[in-house]
């Protein structure tokens, strides 16, 4: 009787523990990725171009933040498009210039945050 309750109660326990498919389910959302940026003329100021399948993995809807050496910042309204080649971002030229990123860089990439400071 005591080895049936046992096993019942062990059984109980068991269940409370996922199975190893259901953990491998489980999607890891990313919050930045670092990328290479590429100037674009076509791109204009306050714009930058990216891929709709990376948009969506970052959370990017509307804006985006792209750092570059952790110094030099541009905050941009993200231009989904599936032209653009994977794992890269475009701006404009002149406005990356400006901020002190060339051209083939690698930058960090992520959802732009409201009400968080930006730096000069």
């Amino acid at each position: 009787m005591e080895s049936s309750r046992d096993s019942e109660r062990l059984s109980r326990i068991l269940s409370l523990i996922p199975s190893a498919s259901s953990l491998r389910e489980q999607k890891i959302v990313l919050r930045e990725k670092r990328v290479r940026l590429r100037h674009d003329l076509r791109v204009k100021e306050g714009f930058a171009k990216i891929r709709g399948d990376l948009a969506s993995s970052l959370g990017i809807t509307s804006k985006l933040e792209i750092v570059a050496a952790g110094k030099a910042k541009i905050v941009a309204n993200a231009l989904i498009s599936d032209d653009v080649e994977p794992d890269r971002v475009y701006v404009n030229p002149e406005e990356a210039s400006r901020k002190g990123i060339a051209d083939n860089s690698i930058v960090t990439v992520r959802a732009y945050r409201e009400g968080l400071p930006e730096s000069p």
